[in-house]
């Protein structure tokens, strides 16, 4: 649900589905429900207008559809990479205490110190490493 593309949003898919709580929660609750006990099910989301929105989806996907972990890409669909990643808003959803599955975090992970920075930043548990690892394959070294 993070994909910020025209290809995926255009067809209701990617960040677009995260404007669909209902839809959004009941896709991920089948996911689990079909192949949670053999694979771990998870999703990406982006941030949403506000805070309080962000940390209801964060919410809605452990508790209603139990995914195992949780990506947050802390930037919103429209700004797809053209600022910077908020990091502090993932740490504010992990600080809120009422996230208990893992949390992971992605956006602006160029380098191995990044990942580091950002891990101690906000308690995470993982990261998801995209462009960092286009410009620069050898960040996993």
């Amino acid at each position: 649900m993070g994909c910020p593309m025209k290809f995926s949003t255009s067809g209701g898919m990617g960040a677009a589905l995260m404007k669909d709580l209902d839809n959004a929660k009941n896709i991920m609750k089948a996911l689990v429900d079909r192949f949670g006990h053999k694979m771990s099910v998870s999703c990406k989301i982006r941030v949403l207008g506000s805070f309080e929105e962000t940390l209801n989806f964060v919410l809605t996907m452990q508790n209603f559809a139990k995914v195992h972990f949780i990506s947050i890409h802390p930037r919103t669909s429209a700004e797809k990479s053209t600022v910077p990643a908020r990091w502090y808003i993932t740490k504010q959803i992990i600080e809120s205490g009422k996230v208990h599955i893992p949390v992971l975090g992605t956006g602006d992970m160029l380098s191995p110190s990044d990942i580091l920075k950002f891990l101690r930043f906000t308690g995470a548990d993982g990261v998801l490493v995209a462009r960092g690892a286009i410009h620069n394959p050898n960040i996993f070294k």
